[in-house]
């Protein structure tokens, strides 16, 4: 069942496969020189509510997955987070020096995040921006953007899940700065997550506010969305375009920043035309 602390549009998971010789190392690997120690926060106590370093790294492959993304990628977002603990001329040596260059620029980054998350809040949108150009500039390969992009949403996961807080300022920044790296790359339902993810951190009040009244009307939604998508399909059907259509509810982030840049209430914001999205794919095909 869903609850309301539930994001309403979460990144798809991947279909369950057997983990490769090398996914298996890396992982056995990083349980051994972890120990509970944590990643991707700004405290290293788990008591603080930060997560240890090997169940990040499971976690953040499974993400890795559900983007499809190559081995290198997928073991570099193992391999990252012992740091020390884990040499890169080691990494090299065991899993091939694409690896190893992946994990170095994801060590880079998150030097780039700790700077971030010292300073204050960006006022301008030109600042921003500076920080999401620095952040790509300092990633000479994408597939660190990306590993960077499941290890946040993955340490937003375990927080939801625990039902601890995130500092402020890592909230911030992946509102700020990371979910709009993910729309920049395209990456629509991994930006949809973080954002609400960060916004239940930021303004906890309001989203569960958002959330309680989203569901109260559940019902009434996704019987909308099913019949909008089976008319839209029907139609280019009989217009003979070959097509996948899907619909989606609005995410509550969304929703909040339409209600406050427009001034609106939850019941202006909640139209039907509003909170769906629809989505037709064309598939062109060589007869």
């Amino acid at each position: 069942t869903r609850s309301i602390d539930d994001p309403v549009v979460a990144l798809a998971p991947a279909a369950p496969q057997a983990l490769t010789a090398a996914l298996t190392e890396a992982l056995a690997l990083v349980r051994e020189r972890a120990g509970g120690s944590a990643v991707d926060g700004v405290v290293n106590s788990p008591q603080d509510g930060a997560e240890p370093v090997a169940a990040h790294a499971a976690g953040t492959l499974a993400i890795l997955e559900a983007l499809r993304v190559d081995e290198a990628t997928r073991l570099a977002g193992v391999l990252f987070g012992p740091g020390k603990a884990l040499a890169l001329d080691e990494i090299e040596s065991r899993f091939g020096t694409e690896v190893r260059v992946l994990v170095e620029g994801m060590r880079e980054l998150l030097r780039l995040k700790d700077l971030t998350l010292k300073a204050d809040a960006p006022s301008t949108g030109e600042e921003l921006e500076t920080l999401r150009r620095m952040t790509l500039a300092m990633a000479s390969d994408i597939r660190v953007v990306l590993i960077r992009l499941a290890s946040r949403l993955q340490t937003l996961r375990h927080h939801a899940r625990t039902r601890t807080s995130p500092a402020p300022a890592v909230a911030r920044e992946t509102l700020e700065v990371l979910a709009p790296l993910a729309n920049r790359l395209g990456l629509g339902q991994l930006k949809w997550e973080l954002e609400d993810l960060a916004f239940r951190f930021v303004e906890p009040e309001l989203y569960r506010g958002i959330a309680g009244q989203l569901e109260e009307r559940r019902l009434e939604r996704e019987q909308f969305v099913a019949g909008a998508v089976e008319r839209l399909r029907s139609a280019l059907r009989e217009a003979g375009v070959v097509a996948e259509v899907s619909g989606r509810p609005k995410h509550l982030y969304s929703i909040y920043n339409k209600m406050r840049t427009k001034d609106l209430s939850f019941d202006e914001v909640q139209d039907p035309v509003s909170y769906t999205h629809l989505r037709a794919h064309e598939t062109v095909l060589d007869l």
